[in-house]
């Protein structure tokens, strides 16, 4: 449909808000530790810099005036970073040292079983950190072994958490 050579080395692509005529973005990361916005048409938008972060991935809030974004600090050593559609960072939540080895979906925007909002940020370690809309700790899981996906859902009935490894799929029904 459209070819957009702006970005090197893109790290993820994910929807981006409603443009002004209410058709949908996307958000690409790259090396660059920016957010390139691209329009319906494939054209660069904007480029979306969160002072003093380098982005490499990213989740989008559907509603509100918030994102979380998986910022790299140094080598090994990365952190989540809540920001506005301006750019602001609003908080920071350090993640265990690790290197991210798979291409794991790393931030997720998720509903948690009583209806709360957050993130669910899958730490390179093997561990899961679900943080509220703020970025404070809700619940930390420790797996123990390499997370090689890991999605949650919520219907009327249940939450479900799913993560795979290189073994096996497990899926958890959560309660409030």
């Amino acid at each position: 449909l459209f070819a957009n050579r702006s970005l090197d080395h893109v790290l993820q692509i994910t929807s981006g808000p409603a443009d002004s005529e209410g058709k949908p973005t996307l958000w690409c990361t790259s090396t660059r530790g920016t957010i390139l916005e691209l329009s319906p048409a494939g054209k660069t938008s904007h480029e979306l810099y969160v002072v003093g972060q380098a982005l490499m991935a990213v989740a989008r809030h559907p509603a509100e005036d918030m994102h979380c974004g998986l910022a790299i600090k140094e080598l090994g050593w990365y952190s989540a970073v809540g920001f506005s559609a301006d750019g602001t960072k609003l908080w920071d939540y350090q993640l265990p040292p690790g290197e991210y080895v798979v291409q794991v979906p790393r931030i997720q925007f998720v509903e948690f079983p009583g209806g709360e909002q957050g993130w669910l940020v899958a730490a390179a370690n093997g561990s899961l950190h679900w943080l509220d809309e703020e970025g404070n700790l809700v619940e930390r899981f420790d797996y123990g072994e390499l997370i090689t996906g890991v999605a949650m859902g919520t219907d009327k009935n249940a939450t479900v958490l799913l993560v795979s490894t290189k073994k096996n799929l497990t899926a958890w029904s959560l309660n409030p």
